[in-house]
């Protein structure tokens, strides 16, 4: 930039002539202008606020394509003013929710031009470019010292949201737990909120009650005779949401201890006419009770009812030591109790006589 260097001469001393002659002409050859501190003397150039040219500020160029995976092109700002030497430098900005604050790549010096440059999206979320000029104005009086032309905002989606099928398992039995796995989850932007909504599958209707909000659904009787299949909701934090539904499991069933049956020694007993079992003092047997309904949670006690004898073991099978004096009977009974079963509890005896 060229610029005229101006000096106003107040007054000049000659020697030798009388400067204050009426119409005296004073001429002036200026050889040499030094400063108080005997500097050589320059005038400071005309300065202009930093502005951007006219159509000239940072823009997108029109075939850029904004998702993960591709190339995009922006052109940086043009200038015209400032304090020399300036500056012109350009980043791109990113974040992924519009709430969130921007985030930088490094500056990157560039010319004062319509330069083009280039930037790849990696993930989605709001991207903008950031030109900006930079003058060397600090301390001295001017509206700025560095100057931002920003682009547009562009939106870049995130991948699409995809939730796998989820399986729901668990006996279906009153007093038992039905469980649904965690889904997998790809896509959309992390993290995710994942709801869980175990439904009525004849009516497809929601029960609005803590119990059906969970993984896992714990069986009452008022499940009783209703199939369940439990529908999970995946929302992202971008905003995309999918509803997926697992296996139906059901219909719920009341346990039932049903009929029982029994063996000793490996030979059927009959609980309804038993028969009568002659054994020695100090023999052992074994006994096995087992029942044909779906009870879940049986609970055995066994107790020697009459004569004496040593129970050893637990749960549906154990030992008895005969140890009564002919010709006292031995009676031995088995007690089973389930809460949830609704012929809770059952027993039956088994009867031994000792012979001589």
């Amino acid at each position: 930039m060229s610029y005229l260097q101006h000096i106003q001469i107040e007054s000049v001393e000659e020697v030798g002539v009388d400067t204050v002659m009426p119409q005296y002409q004073q001429i002036v050859n200026v050889v040499e202008v030094i400063d108080q501190n005997g500097d050589p003397w320059v005038p400071a150039p005309p300065t202009s606020d930093l502005e951007v040219v006219e159509n000239g500020g940072a823009n997108w160029v029109n075939t850029n394509t904004y998702e993960i995976g591709e190339t995009v092109t922006a052109k940086t700002a043009e200038y015209t003013g400032g304090v020399e030497p300036v500056t012109y430098r350009y980043r791109f900005q990113t974040k992924e929710l519009s709430t969130d604050a921007w985030t930088s790549t490094d500056w990157t010096n560039t010319t004062n031009a319509k330069n083009s440059v280039e930037y790849t999206i990696t993930t989605g979320g709001q991207l903008r470019f950031n030109s900006q000029a930079k003058d060397s104005s600090h301390g001295v009086a001017t509206t700025s010292v560095s100057l931002n032309s920003m682009t547009g905002t562009k939106t870049v989606p995130f991948p699409t949201l995809t939730v796998s099928t989820p399986v729901a398992t668990g006996d279906p039995i009153v007093g038992e737990l039905l469980t649904c796995s965690v889904p997998t989850v790809s896509g959309g932007l992390e993290p995710y909120d994942i709801s869980y909504w175990w439904t009525n599958a004849e009516t497809h209707s929601a029960v609005f009650e803590p119990k059906y909000t969970q993984r896992t659904l714990a069986l009452t009787e008022e499940d009783d005779g209703i199939s369940y299949y439990c529908q999970v909701t995946v929302a992202s934090a971008d905003g995309q949401s999918e509803t997926v539904a697992s296996n139906t499991l059901g219909p719920v069933l009341t346990p039932l201890f049903g009929t029982l049956t029994a063996t000793v020694d490996g030979n059927p007993y009959d609980l309804i006419s038993p028969p009568t079992l002659t054994t020695n003092n100090g023999n052992t047997h074994t006994l096995v009770v087992s029942y044909s309904g779906n009870a879940q949670n049986p609970n055995y006690s066994w107790e020697v009812r009459q004569g004496q004898a040593r129970i050893g073991g637990g749960g549906p099978s154990v030992t008895v030591t005969i140890e009564s004096e002919p010709p006292q009977g031995v009676q031995v009974q088995c007690n089973i109790r389930d809460d949830n079963a609704s012929d809770s509890p059952i027993n039956y005896r088994t009867l031994f006589y000792v012979g001589e």
